[in-house]
């Protein structure tokens, strides 16, 4: 960094002009690929940008996350400055001053003034980033309603797709008043994504009254059923929403319809264990003498109810969209997170409507660089996203033997369970030898047992990994533990037909019957 740059971050405009007077490189770039004139305008001061403009510096340059001054002036709320940085482009292309990229930003930041300039401009309105949203689909994420309004007013596609075929409706759940907005501006309630939810899915899933009653008055299709035939009631119970219940059945809602594991949605009730809702719903369900009593027998055993709560979950995903923090970890924004998280955000928030923290996001595209970023500004690494996981058990199940290690370096719990699973017995069920090797050397309860009763051990020998096996062994794993099916890991080699791994089972003295 030059002194220039420094001058420029903090606002000193003479020491600024005297060094350029004496000849200091104004197109300089530090080790982000900044300028002076980048930092003036990300810090807001515009006697500073002036100058350098006038004195010919390049507004053009992009940093390394592709960031010009534009940008960074209208991220920051900067609306004179953004002013003033548009003066010098006239006659320029638009796709030479990306200001489409402005726009979006502006759109997300909620700068009204900055979104008006902009499409003054002559910015398209309907531009796509490279996550396939508008500058409406991040206005209405950040729930930015006036500037959603002029967006809308000035043509804004109300049905534009992302690249999860979402539209501006599904990211509006949360907020009823871009709902309603939307839903009067020819927002199609039935617009189903790539998976085949809703809008509807999505506010019965996060129990958003206000938006699933806009949607129901606007005539969405109360029995819409997902790729895996789960209907917004279905996500409704799963949710354990009671009002959004009771308001999908009295518009007509089908309480019978099953998915694609034969749940209706009194199943559902019956695993999440809401007794309510199971009154509420077993006037409206059909044949359910066959399926109760036997539903809430397996619900009494600890392992049966363990395997009924992961299949719950995997019915219960909600919304694809991110937004804010989770939006800049999501496209690689080093600076842009800094910048985040130094005007507050919170860091271990929780989506709104997904299921996601910046964390467990971060380890769910395997960025090893934004998981340690996060880590060292404070991230919790133990929180758990909406449905339990830790970024650890993510990290396990995509094999980033990387993240494994920051996690568990910076505290991650290795014994902490989901659904009965710890972080080794995930590892080893997926047959990963290199992160339950280093999970045991890092203390890991290598008798934990999964809901079916296997140990690691119980994997290993399935799997014949040998090396895991001799390895668990001699840290102390119980070589006779039976699953519930009563098998020991010796059995499981011989069905499997592991000669290797029998054999060394046998040398550790298992029983043969």
């Amino acid at each position: 960094m030059t002194a220039l740059h420094l001058c420029s971050q903090r606002g000193f405009v003479e020491p600024a002009r005297q060094l350029l007077a004496q000849g200091a490189d104004m197109n300089s770039t530090n080790h982000s690929g900044e300028t002076a004139l980048i930092w003036a305008a990300r810090n807001g001061h515009g006697q500073v940008v002036r100058l350098l403009i006038e004195s010919g510096a390049d507004y053009m340059v992009e940093d390394d996350e592709g960031w010009t001054a534009l940008h960074w002036a209208v991220i920051n709320g900067y609306d004179e400055l953004v002013k003033l940085l548009l003066e010098p482009h006239s006659g320029l292309s638009l796709d030479e001053i990306q200001v489409n990229k402005a726009l979006i930003l502006a759109a997300e930041a909620g700068s009204s003034k900055t979104t008006e300039m902009l499409l003054r401009q002559a910015a398209d309105i309907d531009w796509k980033d490279e996550e396939g949203s508008t500058a409406l689909h991040w206005a209405v994420a950040a729930g930015h309603e006036q500037t959603s309004a002029l967006l809308l007013k000035n043509k804004a596609d109300s049905n534009s797709r992302d690249n999860f075929d979402n539209t501006p409706l599904h990211w509006a759940i949360p907020y009823a008043g871009i709902t309603r907005l939307l839903l009067e501006h020819g927002g199609n309630p039935d617009s189903a994504n790539n998976t085949r939810q809703t809008p509807l899915h999505w506010s019965a899933q996060a129990g958003l009254e206000a938006a699933t009653k806009l949607l129901v008055q606007h005539g969405a299709n109360m029995n819409a059923q997902d790729e895996h035939s789960v209907t917004p009631l279905h996500a409704a119970v799963l949710g354990g929403h009671e009002e959004v219940v009771n308001l999908l059945l009295l518009n007509g809602a089908n309480a019978n319809l099953v998915d694609e594991d034969g749940w209706t949605p009194l199943h559902a009730a019956i695993v999440k264990q809401h007794a309510s809702l199971q009154n509420r719903l077993i006037p409206e369900t059909k044949n359910k003498a066959r399926f109760v009593d036997q539903m809430h027998k397996r619900m009494n055993d600890e392992n049966e109810r363990a395997l009924l709560e992961e299949m719950a979950e995997n019915k219960s995903h909600g919304s694809t969209v991110v937004s804010g923090l989770r939006s800049a970890v999501n496209s690689g924004y080093r600076q842009r997170v800094l910048a985040l998280l130094d005007d507050g955000a919170d860091i271990d928030a929780q989506d709104q409507i997904g299921d996601c923290t910046d964390l467990t996001h971060a380890a769910w595209l395997g960025r090893d660089d934004f998981v340690e970023l996060l880590l060292e500004n404070g991230a919790d690494p133990n929180q758990r996203e909406q449905y339990g996981w830790t970024a650890l058990h993510i990290a396990i199940k995509h094999r980033y033997s990387s993240i494994v290690a920051t996690l568990v370096d910076h505290g991650a719990d290795i014994d902490v369970r989901v659904h009965s699973w710890t972080p080794l017995l995930l590892a080893a069920k997926h047959g990963w030898f290199q992160v339950p090797e280093y999970l045991v050397k890092k203390g890991a309860d290598v008798n934990a047992a999964d809901y079916h009763g296997r140990t690691a051990l119980h994997w290993a020998a399935r799997h014949g990994d040998e090396r895991l096996a001799e390895l668990l062994l001699r840290r102390g794993a119980d070589v006779n533990a039976r699953d519930r099916w009563g098998k020991t890991a010796l059995q499981w080699a011989v069905a499997n037909g592991e000669d290797g791994m029998v054999g060394l089972l046998e040398r550790a003295e298992a029983e043969v019957s």
